[in-house]
């Protein structure tokens, strides 16, 4: 707990408690929420022109019509499905049931389940759909006057303020002749702006203090009048800090989670567009924001832009990549972020045809090789387009000082794709409830790294917790003779309570071979695994004690253990303690293959494993000095030497 509080500033412990006071004072005094009528008239606007020309596109979108026809027979019964939870409420809803994870109620509070039935009214189905929204939007206001429950906890009020505002614009007409409920449905979200405006979430900050602004900038451009201006000039002032600190310079989101990252980013464009439709053209150090987030999709993820499933990114839970990536091409109209060959739905709906005819004149961006250190992110990236091979190595600190959230202790851990395919995974993240699988996929056993002595490198607890943090060092990425591609980083996270540093370098030879080079140092006899976990879709087929051939669809790969080492494969074991799980969705999990090492001896030690095309592969000689390493290998009957200089 300490280790944690020391990395807080004064003034997040000061919004926390501040926060948690407010909270318990309301639930002492049972403190409602007035609605009563705001005096403010409304500025009608849309983001998505491209809705009203779905019409002449049905059998175009006839997938996305379905699964909007699916939703909104679903909401008719008040049943949801969140996490790969489905559930239907008997009666009345329970906006705060015990019996659902605190997860799950929250995706219920967010209403995004509202925006199907903008696109069906579009379609021709107003009154039905509208039937449909008004009755869940009474509901939550009828049964949360009290100020408590998660309904009014700031990150969920954030979402709903921009689905009702985005529903209540696209059901302008229905509201115009139901007096009263507009009056209602106004009056409710005018008084959740102002209690979001009173409460924004200085205490986290990150993902979710951008969540509170863009609420705040939303509201702001809805309702006209002196206080919501305030709300629009201070959101957009915030912004602005938070866009400058949490977009770094090489464009990766500072908390360092691809699925987040696609969040934030598919957030900006969408602000950018509301200010270009409400108020006024979106300011340039946003532009730039979004332009490197695009930039840094481009140079991380992998072969046709499939997104790492590093940290805490759910593949459900963000945005699709070519859902962001096509409409920050169109809002930019950069032909160099044009990632996809075809628009999204989602795009269709943000810039519609014209906007899809632009894309569709542009060509289509073809990567380009490139070995990068992107310092900033804390990321080593090897990629040969051409051969669609991808190497992502984690060679940053596991978050934002600040920020733990959504850290998990996988320094040096790798994601690789070869041949277009990816063979080598991190495991992902099933839940965010604490507990025994929280633990396991934020652990130091569940990412493709090293463990010392059966300890995580950082120390992360509870569900968003990290007290002490292994630190890199000794990162860099350099070119050796004959094309060979040396990354290397360290980190300290063991050395405190173990005395053993933990140094891995990776060398990408020509021709689709790769060694990964694990090395412990210090003063004592250590235990150390090193720990391998294939894509679900890779066969595993053990040759002899220390190599292993993997086949996936129509290609293979061999796999060679070198050093002092035991070798075996584990899948979805429970004792003595979890390994081999892989959860890409959350609540989501299935059994997965995981190489694990073991070895146990004076240090310092050196082993890994090498990954080769065509036939094994093995080091003639491996030689580890304080300041450098010095190998030459054999593929078939060619021999690579080299010599790569440690990094301090």
């Amino acid at each position: 707990m300490l280790w944690t509080l020391r990395y807080l500033s004064v003034s997040q412990i000061y919004y926390r408690l501040a926060r948690r006071f407010r909270v318990r004072w309301w639930r002492l005094t049972g403190t409602k929420a007035s609605y009563t009528d705001t005096n403010s008239g409304i500025r009608l606007f849309s983001i998505f022109p491209g809705v009203h020309e779905i019409s002449m596109h049905t059998d175009r979108w006839q997938r996305e019509i379905q699964t909007a026809t699916k939703t909104f027979e679903n909401l008719k019964k008040r049943s949801f499905n969140f996490l790969n939870v489905e559930h239907q409420f008997k009666g009345s809803i329970n906006w705060n049931s015990k019996a659902l994870s605190q997860l799950w109620i929250y995706n219920l509070h967010y209403f995004h389940y509202l925006q199907p039935l903008n696109v069906l009214r579009a379609l021709g189905q107003a009154e039905e759909s509208y039937a449909v929204a008004k009755d869940l939007m009474l509901s939550w206001i009828e049964a949360n006057h009290q100020l408590k429950g998660d309904g009014w906890h700031p990150y969920t009020i954030s979402l709903r303020i921009v689905n009702w505002i985005q529903t209540a614009q696209s059901f302008q007409n229905e509201l115009e002749s139901d007096v009263a409920f507009k009056s209602k449905l106004l009056s409710s979200i005018y008084f959740q702006v102002e209690n979001l405006s009173n409460n924004l979430e200085f205490d986290v900050r990150g993902n979710h203090l951008l969540e509170n602004l863009r609420a705040l900038i939303w509201a702001g451009c809805f309702f006209t009048g002196p206080e919501s201006d305030r709300w629009f000039d201070r959101g957009l002032l915030l912004l602005e800090r938070e866009v400058l600190e949490q977009v770094l310079p090489d464009g990766g989101h500072f908390e360092r989670s691809p699925g987040y990252h696609l969040v934030v980013l598919k957030d900006l464009i969408e602000i950018s567009c509301c200010l270009r439709q409400a108020k006024q053209s979106a300011p340039d150090w946003l532009l730039a924001a979004i332009s490197r987030m695009l930039a840094f999709i481009d140079a991380t993820f992998g072969p046709d832009y499939a997104i790492p499933i590093l940290k805490d990114t759910a593949i459900d839970s963000a945005p699709s990549v070519q859902e962001v990536c096509s409409a920050g091409a169109l809002l930019l109209l950069d032909q160099n972020c044009k990632f996809h060959e075809s628009v999204s739905f989602y795009t269709f709906l943000l810039f519609g045809e014209t906007g899809e005819r632009q894309f569709h004149q542009w060509s289509r961006t073809r990567r380009v090789s490139q070995q990068r250190y992107l310092q900033d992110s804390g990321y080593i990236v090897i990629a040969t387009p051409d051969h669609n091979d991808h190497f992502l190595l984690d060679v940053g600190k596991p978050c934002p000082d600040y920020l733990p959230a959504h850290a998990h202790a996988d320094l040096l851990s790798f994601e690789l794709w070869v041949g277009g395919s990816k063979w080598l995974c991190d495991s992902g993240v099933y839940c965010y409830a604490p507990g025994k699988w929280r633990d396991y996929f934020r652990s130091t056993r569940a990412h493709n790294t090293v463990e010392v002595n059966s300890r995580n490198q950082s120390d992360v607890y509870g569900s968003f917790r990290v007290g002490k943090r292994a630190r890199p060092f000794g990162v860099g990425l350099e070119e050796l003779k004959g094309g060979i591609f040396a990354g290397q980083g360290a980190h300290d996270g063991y050395e405190t309570q173990e005395g053993v540093i933990h140094r891995r370098i990776v060398l990408n030879f020509p021709e689709k071979y790769w060694a990964i080079i694990d090395i412990l140092d210090g003063v004592a006899t250590a235990e150390g695994r090193g720990f391998f976990h294939f894509d679900p879709n890779v066969m595993v087929n053990q040759l002899n004690e220390k190599s292993y051939c993997l086949e996936r669809d129509d290609q293979s790969l061999f796999l060679s253990v070198f050093g002092e080492v035991s070798c075996r494969i584990l899948r979805g074991e429970v004792n003595p303690r979890l390994q081999g799980w892989r959860s890409d969705h959350f609540g989501d999990i299935s059994p997965n293959s995981c190489l694990e090492i073991t070895w146990k001896n004076n240090l310092p030690a050196t082993n890994g494993v090498i990954f080769s095309n065509g036939a094994a592969a093995f080091f003639q000689t491996l030689t580890v000095s304080e300041e450098r390493l010095q190998f030459s290998i054999r593929f078939n009957d060619q021999v690579y030497n080299g010599e790569l200089l440690l990094a301090s």
